[in-house]
């Protein structure tokens, strides 16, 4: 009998739609004149919708190759403001 590699797929999803990542990334980018990822923080920011995750693709992979995976949702209660600090 063969051993069998087990695997658990599990996804940690902080949220649902994309915020203030536009800017942070785009800043982070410039810094580091990583051009190619600010050419794709633009390209994401014109085609966003308001699903940030695609989780359709990711169930079309999963049915694709015989597998599923587990999500893990965090909620958030308190609310992030990205120019409020704390004092």
């Amino acid at each position: 009998m063969k051993n069998r590699l087990k695997v658990a797929l599990t996804h940690d999803i902080d949220r649902t739609e994309k915020t203030y990542q536009y800017l942070t990334n785009s800043i982070s980018a410039l810094k580091k004149l990583d051009f190619s990822k600010i050419l794709h923080q633009i390209r994401s920011f014109k085609l966003c919708d308001q699903v940030y995750w695609n989780f359709d693709e990711i169930i079309n992979i999963e049915n694709k190759y015989g597998v599923k995976s587990t999500f893990f949702f965090q909620i958030e209660s308190i609310p992030f403001h990205l120019y409020e600090f704390n004092k």
